[in-house]
């Protein structure tokens, strides 16, 4: 139940943004053009956001830094604890 309230008042906000930047978009009035403009904004974001991504990584590297190591190196002991003693040979009397 909560999330569909959140929803809806995620819409409500979209719808305001859009009505201040000239669209004639409606909560209640056309849920459906809002629903369809919604999601043409959401990717054109994301598409925005990865090209941003891709040029600083382009510019300036690091793309070896964002692969993160498999979980299991992670979280597992990698290198083992060897005790080495020393055989002390006594005269044999």
């Amino acid at each position: 139940m909560k999330i569909d309230v959140r929803m809806r008042l995620l819409a409500a906000v979209f719808a305001w943004e859009a009505y201040e930047k000239g669209t004639d978009a409606h909560v209640q009035a056309d849920p459906t053009k809002l629903e369809l403009l919604s999601r043409e904004f959401n990717k054109r974001k994301d598409t925005f956001i990865e090209t941003k991504k891709e040029g600083i990584l382009n510019k300036y590297g690091g793309a070896e830094h964002l692969d993160a190591p498999p979980k299991q190196l992670l979280l597992a002991q990698t290198v083992g604890h060897f005790a080495y003693f020393s055989v002390i040979s006594l005269p044999v009397v």
